[in-house]
């Protein structure tokens, strides 16, 4: 074997194992999963490094409006009117005023 096809093998090698410890990593951090899956699905990782990778990460991944409630967080303190105008701040980009009839 040439020098670069000894790199690029143990580049993939490399990549496959950080993917594997990720997807591992994932599925043992999950609060939605029971012990008895986060096993399951650490195992399917290790047993089918590639395909079983991809489906930890992809059933592993917190929903969007769980991670948009993360950004905003849960301040108690904040108003309905104060969220109304974070809401319309952080999309337009100004603060425009709106006629709350």
């Amino acid at each position: 074997m040439a020098y670069a096809e000894i790199i690029i093998v143990a580049g993939l090698i490399f990549l496959f194992i950080a993917a594997n410890i990720y997807a591992t990593i994932l599925s043992i951090k999950s609060e939605y999963n029971e012990k008895s899956q986060k096993v399951t699905q650490t195992f399917v990782v290790w047993l089918i490094p590639i395909f079983g990778a991809i489906f930890s990460i992809a059933m592993n991944r917190e929903p969007k409006s769980i991670i948009k409630k993360k950004e905003i967080g849960n301040d108690t303190t904040v108003t309905n009117n104060d969220a109304f105008d974070l809401a319309c701040t952080s999309r337009i980009g100004n603060n425009h005023e709106f006629d709350n009839d």
